[in-house]
């Protein structure tokens, strides 16, 4: 348009389709889909109403849905099949998408071909990265056994819902008695945000805080002796059942 007026932007019209698919996703996931949008601005005569000008913006959002599996577990199409400690493992994965669902199958041998895996034993839905296998409510898992886990990710596009579906990946549980506790970073971290709730997480471990940067070693000490992972579990269990309340939080 000419840059010898001042213009003022008087109405958007959407058509009414196109109007409630926006909101509702934008609503739902505070994104607007992926896909091709068309604007055409048109420049009227406030007096007379006449048309005097228009203009036509072609924009693309392209973004596309990437997931990653980061715990437990190797690929298992390569039959990388990894051992943990822990029948309440934490499933942690990356994604740009907004919404998952999580797949759990047991198998009593390594699977190459995933068409055979059948009805998974547990599935469950999302909003997070990270996912603590249930303590009640969901099938116990069980030492020795072989586990298979996947993550399908949905994303909204002009075209309708998207799903992703990652790779797979394979993890044991073996016995954790007498096993001493080593967590990865990202594992320990995901415990206290458990065990601390995201509100007192984010005050001492969030973006700006004093122990931002904190680097640990790894093992859980209590009452100076290693504990393992059975007794994390059991606490954070006796917490969701009622039994227990932290009231303090003291970092030395």
């Amino acid at each position: 348009f000419s840059s010898d007026h001042a213009w003022r932007l008087r109405q958007i019209r959407f058509k009414d389709d196109m109007a409630d698919m926006l909101k509702t996703t934008i609503y739902s996931t505070g994104e607007i889909p992926l896909g091709n949008y068309e604007f055409e601005f048109v420049l009227t005569d406030a007096k007379s109403g006449s048309s005097i000008d228009s203009y036509t913006l072609l924009l693309e959002r392209k973004t596309p849905i990437v997931i990653q599996l980061q715990s437990p577990g190797g690929l298992a199409q390569y039959n990388d099949i990894r051992d943990i400690y822990s029948t309440q493992p934490m499933f942690h994965w990356n994604s740009d998408a907004s919404f998952f669902r999580l797949k759990l199958w047991q198998v009593e041998r390594a699977i190459f071909d995933f068409s055979k895996l059948g009805k998974p034993i547990y599935t469950t839905t999302t909003d997070t990265r990270t996912f603590q296998y249930p303590f009640v409510g969901a099938p116990a898992l069980q030492v020795g056994k072989i586990y298979y886990w996947q993550v399908v990710a949905t994303g909204h596009t002009t075209e309708g819902t998207v799903r992703v579906e990652s790779e797979i990946r394979a993890f044991r549980i073996q016995p954790a008695d007498g096993k001493k506790l080593r967590l990865t970073q990202r594992e320990l971290m995901e415990y206290l945000k458990v065990l601390m709730g995201k509100k007192q997480f984010d005050k001492y471990f969030g973006e700006n805080s004093e122990f931002k940067d904190y680097v640990a070693s790894g093992v859980i000490v209590q009452k100076d002796s290693t504990v393992d992972l059975s007794a994390i579990h059991e606490l954070i269990n006796k917490m969701i059942m009622g039994d227990v309340r932290i009231k303090q939080f003291v970092i030395e």
